[in-house]
């Protein structure tokens, strides 16, 4: 029998061994080290057959550029180890179901799950009821802890000299534990997010060249995906981290059904949608080369609602009669006709803790600058928004915040710069964090997943750094998905935020 195993195999290989005793080892192996030799070394004196299941790379959740090694390479790497008897690629987030078919006699994990408690994601129980329910142990090795992660961001990751010194010096700041107790307190926030319903269609497509009888280029549409964009994106990324959300937007009345599937807002978002007679909403068509992922162009079916005053009405009497109820208010402010003056009033006066990101895009350039509103406990704006908004080109960052204060009232300003990392303010001084990645898939929607995780921790978190730091990992991830076909998750969020602080 070969040595790499397949789903199938596991059944027969417990039937011709009924008499050996079998242990199943589980892991990433992303870069063999001598913490695994370790831990194998003490697996194989337990039992007389050992096999080691591998994490398939589309369940490695450990942020940009991991695995290292792709599947096909750690298979080969573990296959040249002698302990090891059979291997098996899982293709599960977990070993559940690998336990479920061999039936092992024990399940051998590191001593670094002993304490269940500090699995964060609570994976190490569901093996265990897996194990004993097929007949088996857990049992756990005593080897020395090594850490695939720590070597990996020391000697592999292309990470800039700027970069590394960066982690360096944020490891002796925050801890994983921290970060996770602050998550904690997220958790039972009570949060109501504001701003405009947007769908993102990406259109597949071939280049045919150049039309020979104008100047245009030729494109062959192979397919097309909607994803929840604009305010839906930010409702799903903050619902993975709090359980009490709830979405106030409005939408056209065509798309009704739509909003109403749970197909682009999580399960746990209470909606409050304020339907347009008569119309779509705003969707943004983007053009993609397919290989490349190359966008094109993009087309816009509409710049802006008009929102009747019997619709703001209804808007501004469901605020005043439920603001006070929520601990923060998040709003992304499109410039697409959900936010009226009176509303945006509303907001500034009543919220508990404010949250706003304002964004200039192409349909509202030169009308929707961060200083049409007055005050906000943190904002966030990308460098282009927050220079148009002053009408300044080359300023220095410490100008640019401070023009900024006296325009609007504020307690926190973060200014993103893409690959250039970020800027946060505090009225005292100013913090610098990178960026964490230097490969990206797809930038859209980047800036909006680190105000949507930076808000939420600024709620209970005062220091600038942890506050900028947990933004870009936020921005870091999203740019590793091609538009909203994923949003931040919060278990894939500690697993990068684990593997940075390795």
């Amino acid at each position: 029998m070969k040595k790499i195993l397949k789903i199938s195999d596991l059944k027969k290989i417990r039937k011709k061994f009924l008499d050996k005793k079998i242990a199943l080892v589980h892991g990433v192996f992303d870069l063999f080290h001598l913490g695994h030799l370790i831990h194998l070394k003490e697996a194989k004196k337990k039992c007389d057959i050992l096999i080691v299941s591998v994490t398939t790379e589309r369940f490695v959740n450990k942020g940009p550029g991991r695995p290292y090694y792709n599947d096909a390479e750690r298979l080969e790497i573990l296959s040249s180890v002698a302990l090891i008897d059979f291997l098996i690629l899982s293709n599960k987030p977990t070993s559940e179901e690998i336990l479920k078919q061999l039936k092992p006699d024990y399940y051998i994990k590191g001593k670094e799950y002993e304490v269940k408690e500090k699995d964060y994601t609570g994976r190490i129980y569901n093996e265990e009821r897996a194990t004993k329910k097929s007949g088996g142990k857990l049992i756990f090795t005593e080897g020395r802890v090594f850490s695939s992660s720590n070597l990996l961001n020391r000697f592999f990751i292309n990470y800039t000299d700027e970069q590394k010194k960066y982690l360096r010096d944020i490891k002796n700041e925050i801890s994983f534990d921290q970060i996770n107790g602050i998550l904690r307190k997220i958790k039972n926030k009570k949060i109501l997010i504001i701003g405009d319903t947007i769908f993102d269609k990406y259109i597949f497509c071939e280049s045919l060249g150049k039309s020979p009888k104008e100047s245009i280029i030729s494109v062959k549409k192979i397919r097309e995906t909607v994803y929840g964009g604009g305010i839906l994106a930010t409702a799903n990324h903050i619902s993975n981290f709090s359980k009490r959300v709830t979405l106030l937007s409005i939408a056209g009345i065509k798309d009704k059904a739509k909003i109403n599937s749970n197909r682009y807002l999580n399960t746990n978002v209470s909606k409050k949608f304020f339907y347009l007679d008569d119309t779509t909403s705003i969707y943004k068509s983007r053009f993609i080369e397919i290989g490349s992922d190359n966008k094109l162009f993009q087309f816009c079916n509409k710049e802006k609602f008009e929102l009747l005053k019997i619709q703001e009405k209804k808007i501004i009497d469901f605020l005043n009669k439920n603001i006070k109820n929520f601990d923060c208010i998040i709003v992304n402010d499109f410039g697409h006709g959900l936010l009226t003056n009176r509303i945006k009033e509303i907001i500034q006066k009543k919220s508990k803790y404010l949250c706003l990101n304002v964004q200039t895009n192409s349909s509202n350039s030169g009308f929707n600058y961060v200083t049409n509103y007055k005050k906000a406990n943190y904002v966030t704006l990308d460098e282009p928004e927050a220079r148009l908004a002053l009408q300044d080109k080359t300023s220095k960052n410490d100008i640019l915040f401070k023009k900024l204060k006296k325009l609007v009232k504020f307690n926190l300003f973060s200014i993103t710069f893409g690959k250039n990392g970020t800027s946060i303010y505090d009225n005292k001084k100013i913090d610098y964090a990178p960026a964490l990645t230097n490969k990206t898939v797809d930038t859209l929607g980047a800036g909006d997943a680190y105000f949507a995780i930076s808000s939420l921790f600024s709620i209970v978190e005062k220091k600038n750094k942890i506050i900028a730091f947990v933004g870009n990992i936020a921005g870091s991830m999203k740019t590793q998905y091609i538009g909203h076909s994923e949003y931040i998750q919060k278990k894939n969020f500690l697993s990068y935020l684990k593997t940075l602080l390795s």
